[in-house]
C-alpha cells in the first residue's frame, strides 16, 4: 500500500513539473529564480548553460545609487534563452522589451530572446537600498531550442551576493557661502555643503566679531550624500548700519567643519527715497560717474555704495556747485549697487547698475 502511495505522489510531482515546463517555457516563469522551475525541483542545473550578472562594482554598492546591470545567459548549442531574476533589496527598474517587472524586486522574460554567438543579454537598472549592507540576486536562466517543446531545455541557476562598499566617514566640506540680499535689519545667506556620506547638520554662526556668539539653523537643517547640497538662511533682528561676521558650520559624526569668515554691513537706518526728497541722480546704468542734483543748497554730503553682499565702498564726490555733485563710480566693478547718501545728516537711498 505504501509503495502505491509513493508511486502516486511521484506521478503527481512529475505531472506538475511537466505542466510548469511545457506551459511556461516561452512566456517566462515567475518565482523560478532560486529553483529553476518555479520551486518544484524538476530541473538540475545544466553545466552547459552559464549565467553572468555585471554592473555592480567589485568593491561593493553605494546605498541609494542606481546601477546599469547586464544579465547574460549563454549556451553554445541553443538558439534562444529566458530568465527569472529576483533581488533581496533595492529596486529594479527600466525593464527592457520582452521582460516584465514584478513589484520592483523581480524581473523575468516574457518572450525568449534570440542568442548572438551563443549568448542572450538583457540590460536594466537596479537602485541599491538606502539601508542594509548586503543583497542577494537569485537568477534562473533557460537556454532553449525555441521549437515549442521543453524536452531539451537547459536550465541553470545562480546566486550572486553583493555587499555595500566600505566607507570611512570624514568631516563635511563647506563648498561655498555668500550673502544674497541685505536690508537694515535682515540678511540672507546661502551656500553649499558636502556631507561626505554622513548625515550632517548645518547652521550659520554670526556676530559682531569672529567670536560670533549667535547661530541660525539653515534650510534644510540636515544634508546627506556625497555631493554639494544647497543651504540657506535668513537672519533677522540685526542692527542697522552695523558690520557683522558670519560663517557656515557643518557637523557630522566625524567632526565639525567651519567655513571661512565673511562679513556684511546692514543698510543704515532712517533711509528715505531720493525721489521723495526731490533729488535727482543720473545716468542709470552708470559707467564712470553719476550726477547728483539737489533742489536746495547742501552743506554736507557723503556717499557710499553697498553691494548686495553688504560690502561698502566710499565714493569720491566732486562739488560742481552747492546743488550739483559728481559721484565717481569708475572704481566699482560691474553689478547692482545700493547708494547711501548722507545729506546734511539725513540718510537717503538710491539703487543703480554699474556697467
Amino acid at each position: 500500500m505504501k509503495s502505491k502511495k509513493l508511486l502516486f505522489s511521484l506521478s503527481i510531482l512529475v505531472g506538475i513539473c511537466t505542466y510548469i515546463i511545457l506551459g511556461s517555457s516561452s512566456g517566462g516563469v515567475m518565482g523560478a529564480a532560486s529553483s529553476g522551475c518555479g520551486g518544484g525541483g524538476c530541473h538540475s542545473a545544466n553545466p552547459n548553460t552559464t549565467i553572468a550578472l555585471l554592473g555592480i562594482p567589485a568593491t561593493g554598492f553605494v546605498p541609494g545609487t542606481m546601477y546599469s546591470l547586464t544579465l547574460s545567459v549563454s549556451n553554445s548549442s541553443k538558439v534562444a534563452a529566458g530568465f527569472d531574476l529576483e533581488v533581496s533589496g533595492g529596486t529594479i527598474s527600466n525593464a527592457p522589451t520582452g521582460t516584465m517587472l514584478m513589484g520592483g524586486t523581480e524581473i523575468h522574460h516574457t518572450t525568449p530572446k534570440t542568442m548572438l554567438s551563443g549568448m542572450s543579454q538583457w540590460n536594466f537598472s537596479w537602485t541599491a537600498p538606502m539601508t542594509g549592507t548586503a543583497v542577494t540576486f537569485n537568477i534562473a536562466g533557460n537556454a532553449v531550442d525555441n521549437l515549442g517543446s521543453s524536452a531539451d531545455d537547459a536550465w541553470s541557476v545562480k546566486t550572486e551576493n553583493f555587499t555595500a562598499a566600505a566607507t570611512s566617514v570624514t568631516p563635511p566640506s563647506i563648498i561655498s557661502s555668500s550673502v544674497t540680499s541685505i536690508t537694515q535689519n535682515n540678511v540672507s545667506i546661502s551656500g553649499s555643503v558636502n556631507a561626505n556620506g554622513a548625515s550632517t547638520s548645518v547652521s550659520i554662526d554670526y556676530g559682531l566679531t569672529t567670536s560670533y556668539g549667535s547661530n541660525q539653523v539653515t534650510t534644510p537643517g540636515v544634508v546627506i550624500g556625497t555631493t554639494a547640497s544647497p543651504v540657506s538662511a535668513t537672519i533677522s533682528g540685526l542692527t542697522a548700519g552695523t558690520l557683522y561676521h558670519y560663517r557656515i558650520k557643518a557637523t557630522n559624526s566625524a567632526g565639525t567643519t567651519n567655513g571661512p569668515d565673511g562679513t556684511f554691513t546692514t543698510l543704515p537706518s532712517s533711509v528715505s527715497s531720493i525721489d521723495k526728497a526731490g533729488f535727482t541722480m543720473y545716468p542709470n546704468p552708470a559707467a564712470d560717474y553719476i550726477l547728483f542734483l539737489a533742489p536746495n543748497a547742501i552743506n554736507s554730503l557723503q556717499i557710499a555704495a553697498y553691494t548686495l553682499q553688504g560690502s561698502r565702498f566710499n565714493l569720491e564726490v566732486i562739488a560742481n556747485s552747492k546743488q550739483e555733485y559728481k559721484v565717481n563710480t569708475s572704481n566699482l566693478t560691474a553689478g547692482y549697487y545700493v547708494l547711501n547718501l548722507m545729506v546734511d545728516g539725513k540718510n537717503y537711498q538710491h539703487t543703480f547698475i554699474k556697467q
